[in-house]
């Protein structure tokens, strides 16, 4: 920042009354760019931490989905164990028995598991710690989310 000192002397009133004007308007001009420059900013970085989450919950909902898929699918063989088991229990045959068809039956081949989403919220983190959400429009925000919702999901 530059300061230039200058010796000023007065001769009226009225030359010190401008002056001082000019200094005034020249500081709040100053303050006032400063604002709608910084203003501009944090609603930019707002709008960005808005669709980074957007696109986050959307990857999130993607994931979700799929892993329910998955786990549809790995439940199938499962469902047909039990079925199988069930049938073979109601028909009294021993433990061994039944060991040695279901073993027969699946080779080894079988294992009982499920799949977790691994859930995002890199997005969100970002935007506590950049402070960005202060400066987002709520309305705005959630009109967005509801609206992404809403794309034949």
């Amino acid at each position: 920042m530059l300061f230039e000192i200058r010796k000023i002397t007065f001769h009226s009133i009225q030359e010190f009354l401008r002056e001082y004007l000019m200094i005034v308007v020249g500081i709040l001009t100053a303050l006032g760019l400063e604002h709608a420059i910084a203003n501009r900013h944090h609603h930019r970085a707002a709008e960005q931490s808005r669709q980074q989450i957007v696109a986050e919950l959307r990857a999130n909902l993607d994931e979700i989905c799929q892993t329910r898929e998955r786990n549809i699918r790995w439940s199938t063989p499962l469902d047909e164990l039990v079925g199988t088991l069930k049938q073979d229990l109601k028909s009294g045959r021993s433990q061994a028995e039944i060991r040695r068809r279901l073993q027969a039956r699946h080779k080894g081949q079988s294992s009982i598991g499920f799949s977790i989403p691994t859930l995002r919220h890199a997005a969100w983190d970002v935007m506590v710690a950049n402070q960005t959400a202060i400066h987002m429009d709520a309305a705005a925000l959630h009109r967005g989310m509801t609206h992404d919702r809403h794309d034949g999901r």
